[in-house]
């Protein structure tokens, strides 16, 4: 055969090795985040206590929906947790709400 022929049917070889390998890294890599990250997750409280929370709020001026955002910091689904509201001054218009 001709030496170019050989060289051809080197990259082919090559090429075709190179590709079976990479998808035996897909099938692993696959395989590996099927086994590690598709886990139930454990939703039993635990065993250490949450520990408590400060909120800090700064305030400057009213918005339209002032009122409606402060109410979510006071619905939040968490143990313990203080709300601190910070305005500039005592003649800010948030103080009034």
């Amino acid at each position: 055969m001709i030496p170019i022929v050989y060289t051809v049917y080197g990259f082919a070889i090559f090429f075709m090795i190179a590709w079976i390998c990479l998808w035996l890294i897909h099938i692993m890599a696959l395989s590996y985040s099927k086994w590690k990250l598709h886990r139930t997750v454990d939703r039993s409280a635990p065993e250490q206590p949450y520990l408590g929370v400060s909120i800090l709020k700064p305030l400057t001026g009213v918005d339209p929906n002032l009122f409606s955002n402060l109410e979510t910091f006071f619905t939040m689904n968490y143990p313990t947790y203080e709300l601190l509201f910070c305005v500039e001054g005592e003649h800010d218009p948030a103080v009034m709400l």
